[in-house]
């Protein structure tokens, strides 16, 4: 019997062979095996289990602080926006998207209320019911040397937000809500205090007291719009109004005197006037009649 040899070059593991009827078999194993390799793997971090946890971890924060940067404006409101703490630009009413910290910075602002601020008093602090009178700054000397308590309301609003937030330097007002670096705390009162104490510093204490006060309040908001806009606070002032004016407590008595002793001057020169009006006419008429007989 004679033995065929193979053919030169031409191995028996080369030879084909059909494929078996079963499949290989694939399990969960080898796929997220398979997902993990094609992952990029970040440097210092083994594992591609650890890997792939990580880049999904770093996404979902990338897209979360992404997201906080989206906002909403009222109506009533305004947001200055700040890129790295430098001042970019202003966004109204309506929702924003930018760039949330620490790379950008939004302050959303109540822009159309109507402020107040009193001077020389204080009402409806927190804890606070009973009115609470500040001589210091209502007491002023008026132009003919008297001293004269006047206590005043200011209201005015915001007209721009970028001035009112980075212009002034202020140290602020916490009693009243008022933030450091927002110009109608400390600043605003000084100008209130200025413009009034000039005012009532060139008028007499009467005028102050009773024929002029809306003189005073509008003379008072001009001046006080004439310094606001010159440091550029973005604060427009829509009217001052003078409340109590009173003399000082302590010579309150004195006062009254001279206030009484007037009305009772002004009390008998109407009665002499009044004596006048009426005798004259008897005279003239007494004389007619003894020129007429005569």
């Amino acid at each position: 019997m004679s033995v065929k040899s193979e053919p030169s070059g031409i191995r028996q593991d080369d030879v084909y062979r059909p494929p078996t009827s079963d499949p290989p078999e694939v399990s969960l194993e080898d796929v997220l095996e398979r997902v993990r390799a094609a992952m990029p793997r970040i440097p210092g971090i083994g594992g591609g289990g650890l890997s792939v946890a990580v880049f999904v971890l770093i996404a979902v924060v990338i897209l979360l602080w992404l997201a906080s940067g989206v906002f909403t404006v009222s109506p009533n409101q305004q947001a200055a926006l700040r890129m790295f703490g430098k001042f970019d630009s202003i966004a109204t009413e309506g929702l924003h998207w930018y760039w949330p910290a620490p790379i950008g910075t939004r302050n959303v602002v109540v822009v159309t209320e109507t402020r107040r601020l009193e001077l020389g008093f204080r009402s409806g602090t927190e804890g606070i019911t009973a009115l609470q009178i500040v001589p210091v700054e209502s007491q002023m000397i008026t132009g003919d040397d008297n001293i004269v308590d006047v206590q005043a309301v200011v209201q005015y609003v915001i007209v721009d937000l970028a001035y009112f937030l980075f212009n002034v330097d202020d140290p602020g007002e916490p009693i009243r809500g008022v933030l450091p670096g927002e110009p109608d705390g400390r600043t605003l009162r000084d100008v209130t205090e200025s413009a009034l104490r000039q005012v009532v510093g060139s008028r007499k204490i009467d005028d102050v007291l009773t024929t002029e006060k809306e003189q005073v309040q509008t003379e008072v908001l001009f001046l006080m719009k004439g310094m606001l806009n010159q440091y550029e606070t973005g604060i427009d002032v829509r009217e001052v109004l003078l409340q109590n004016v009173n003399p000082p407590t302590e010579v309150q008595d004195a006062f009254d005197d001279v206030v009484r002793a007037r009305e009772d001057r002004d009390r008998l020169i109407n009665l002499a006037q009044a004596y006048e009006a009426e005798q004259i006419p008897k005279a003239n008429g007494s004389a007619a009649r003894i020129i007429e007989a005569a």
